[in-house]
Formats: structure tokens, sequence, C-alpha cells
């Protein structure tokens, strides 16, 4: 029997160190080799499967998100523009409306005493939430033009302010009207 000496055993560890990450060689026949490719193919998808899933609900969810821009963007188009009615004349104290509130101030009626608190009317600011005012006394709301839809006229201290209702903004004033 031959002894093995230690160069023999460093010269066949020289030689099998390179074959250690090899895979196994394919299967010989055609149907070995598809079904070896086949799991192989298994093995991989399953491995990026949590990925794959992952990129397929970000493009739903950006096809989603696109969607509803253009369902915003047709809702838009179909609604009408909002009217500045203080640019048009709509809600502003017209020249009459102004004579006729002068006029029946004049007459000795005072304006109304506003209950709470209250803080000076600026026009183009908003008029903040608890204060107060008034409205007009009804015989001089009659006397004046209509308002569009949203807007009212009210009474603060000596001044008469128009306000949009839903942004509680002076789009116009009227002020001291005791002087």
């Amino acid at each position: 029997m031959i002894r093995p000496n230690l160069p023999s055993i460093c010269l066949l560890a020289a030689l099998l160190v390179p074959l250690a990450g090899c895979q196994t060689p394919p299967p010989n026949s055609d149907a070995q080799a598809r079904e070896h490719e086949v799991q192989t193919r298994d093995r991989e998808a399953q491995a990026h499967a949590p990925e794959a899933q992952a990129r397929d609900r970000e493009v739903q969810v950006r096809e989603r998100e696109v969607q509803a821009r253009e369902h915003k963007a047709q809702v838009r188009e179909r609604e009408p523009a909002p009217r500045d009615f203080h640019d048009e004349g709509g809600a502003m104290f017209s020249d009459r409306d102004v004579a006729a509130i002068r006029d029946y101030y004049r007459q000795g009626h005072q304006p109304g005493m506003t209950a709470g608190r209250i803080i000076k009317l600026r026009q183009g600011e908003a008029y903040p939430f608890g204060y107060t005012w008034v409205s007009l006394p009804r015989d001089l709301e009659a006397r004046l033009s209509p308002l569009p839809k949203g807007y009212i006229r009210v009474l603060v201290g000596t001044d008469i302010g128009i306000l949009d209702i839903r942004t509680r903004v002076v789009v116009d004033l009227l002020e001291n009207l005791a002087g």
C-alpha cells in the first residue's frame, strides 16, 4: 500500500481548491435538463416574488393616484370658475347704497350696539371667530341692492362691512357711520 506523504496531500489539495465552488454538472438527458432548469427558475422566482409583489403594488398605487388626479381635473373643468364679485361690483357698496346708508343714519337712527366682543373690521381680512357682529336693520337692508349668494352685510361698532359667509373675509367696508 502506498503511504501518502505530505507533498502529495498538498498537491491534491491544491488541485481540489478551485473546484470547491462549482455546481454539479447538468443532467445527461434532455428531460432531466429541462426539469432542472424549471426548478432553478422556480427557485429564482420564489426568491424574487416579494420584490415583484411590492413593485406591482407600487404600480397599482401610482395608477390610482393618476386616475384620482384626472378625475379631479375633470370635475374642476365641469365646475364654473369662482367669481370674484368684488371685482365685478356685485359684492360691494354701490354709490346708491352708501347714500341710502348715510341718509338712514342722518335721520337719527343710531348704529346698533354689538353685544359681546368686537374687533375693528379691516377690508380684505377675515373677521376672527369668537367676535360678534349685528345684522343691519330690516328697513335699511330693504333699501339696499341685493347681495350675491354667500355674502351678508354686518354692523360692527360704527362700521358696516360686506362679509363672505364661507371665509369670513370683509370684501367691502363702510367706516365710521356715527361721524
